[in-house]
C-alpha cells in the first residue's frame, strides 16, 4: 500500500515539477524535485526493510517446506545391510564434507558442501570409512566430476571412500566383507 502511495505522489510532483518548469518558475521545480527525492528515499527504505523482514508463515503462500527422510528407499535398504555393524561402530548417514574435513588457509571451501551417503566411525566417533551408493545419476557428466573431486578430497585426506552401485545386487555378506575389509585393515 506504501509503494503505491508513494508512486502516486512521485507522479503528481512530477507533474507539478513540469508545471513549474513550464511557468519558469525555478524554485517550484527545485521544491517538486526535492519532494520526488524525499518520496522516492522513504519508498525504497521501506521495499528495503520489507525485503528483509521475512513475512509470517501462513503469508508465505508461494513457499511450502515439506519434512523428508534423511535417506532415499535404496540408501535406507543398504543401511539395513551394515547396521549389524552398529555394535562395534557407530553408522551415520548423510556425512557432510565440511563436518570431517578442514580446508587450510581457504577463504571459500564449496567443495566440501557434499554429502557422503553413509560415514562409519569408531565409539569415539573417528572417521574410519566413508560409504556411497551409487545409482544411476552417477553417470551424469556433472556427477562424474562431483565425484572424482570427492574422490581427490578424500585422498589428499588418507579417508577411504567405499563404493557400491545400486544396479547391482549387493548382498549382505557381500557389502559386510567389503566394509570390514577396509576396517580390518585400519585398526
Amino acid at each position: 500500500m506504501k509503494k503505491e502511495i508513494c508512486n502516486l505522489l512521485i507522479i503528481l510532483f512530477g507533474l507539478s515539477g513540469i508545471y513549474f518548469l513550464y511557468v519558469f518558475d525555478v524554485i517550484g521545480v527545485l521544491s517538486c524535485l526535492i519532494w520526488i527525492a524525499i518520496i522516492y528515499y522513504i519508498k525504497s527504505r521501506s521495499i528495503k526493510k520489507n525485503f528483509l523482514t521475512p513475512a509470517p508463515l501462513s503469508q508465505t503462500k508461494h513457499l511450502e517446506y515439506v519434512r523428508k527422510s534423511i535417506m532415499t528407499a535404496n540408501e535406507f535398504a543398504f543401511f539395513n545391510k551394515i547396521k549389524d555393524l552398529e555394535g562395534n561402530y557407530i553408522i551415520i548417514p548423510q556425512v557432510n564434507l565440511a563436518s570431517i574435513i578442514y580446508k587450510k588457509n581457504a577463504k571459500y571451501c564449496t567443495e566440501l558442501f557434499r554429502n557422503i551417503d553413509f560415514g562409519i566411525f569408531d565409539k569415539n566417533y573417528n572417521l574410519l570409512l566413508l560409504i556411497e551408493l551409487n545409482d544411476r545419476t552417477h553417470e551424469q557428466l556433472k556427477r562424474k566430476d562431483r565425484d572424482l573431486k570427492v574422490r581427490k578430497i578424500l585422498q589428499e585426506c588418507n579417508i577411504p571412500l567405499l563404493t557400491f552401485y545400486t544396479y547391482y545386487p549387493n548382498d549382505k555378506n557381500y557389502v559386510l566383507n567389503r566394509i570390514m575389509k577396509i576396517l580390518d585393515a585400519r585398526s
